[in-house]
């Protein structure tokens, strides 16, 4: 697996459809996989190996806080830095995304590790296929999908909408990143 790949590949996207066109569907795989890059505000490839980041340290009572990109590395390296926590504990899947360091290593820390998902979860692939149909799809109808309706009295209307299906929705949300300003 590459940085940034597509979710699902064209062969995968043909038999979710049952057959189409391979440029095409693969086309609607690497877009669907950049919407869901965007909607979770992660990617879920991975470097090819360990690459240096820099990262903003936050001190507070005798510890120090990083947050990083996405990484499964429990091998990386912080420097200057002998010893690091990783969190969240016990992640059951999902990829480290901070560091604690007991004491003050100043304002910003460079981080070395192999960065990215180990492999494209499951939800994420199902979400991308739903996603990449939907785009697909759009070939057939360029007035884009229905967006509001009201059955008596007719008034159908059709137009561009910027909300992701609800079951795409429903399938990246715990991968979203969720980010608190203070």
């Amino acid at each position: 697996m590459t940085w940034k790949p597509p979710y699902c590949t064209a062969d995968d996207l043909d038999s979710w459809l049952s057959g189409g066109d391979p440029a095409e569907l693969a086309l609607a795989a690497e877009a669907a996989s950049r919407a869901i890059d965007r909607a979770t505000g992660r990617q879920f490839g991975i470097t090819e190996g360990p690459e240096a980041g820099h990262y903003r340290a936050e001190y507070h009572r005798g510890t120090t806080y990083v947050k990083i990109d996405d990484t499964f590395d429990t091998d990386l390296t912080v420097a200057g830095v002998d010893s690091v926590t990783l969190y969240p504990r016990n992640p059951k899947g999902k990829p480290w995304t901070q560091l604690r360091i007991a004491g003050y290593v100043g304002d910003e820390v460079t981080v070395t590790a192999t960065w990215g998902w180990t492999a494209v979860p499951d939800a994420i692939k199902l979400a991308t296929l739903i996603q990449a149909a939907r785009l697909y799809e759009r070939r057939t109808n360029t007035a884009g999908p229905l967006s509001s309706e009201k059955v008596d009295d007719v008034a159908y209307g059709y137009g561009a909408t910027t909300e992701l299906d609800a079951d795409v929705a429903a399938s990246i949300a715990p991968y979203r990143k969720l980010w608190a300003a203070a």
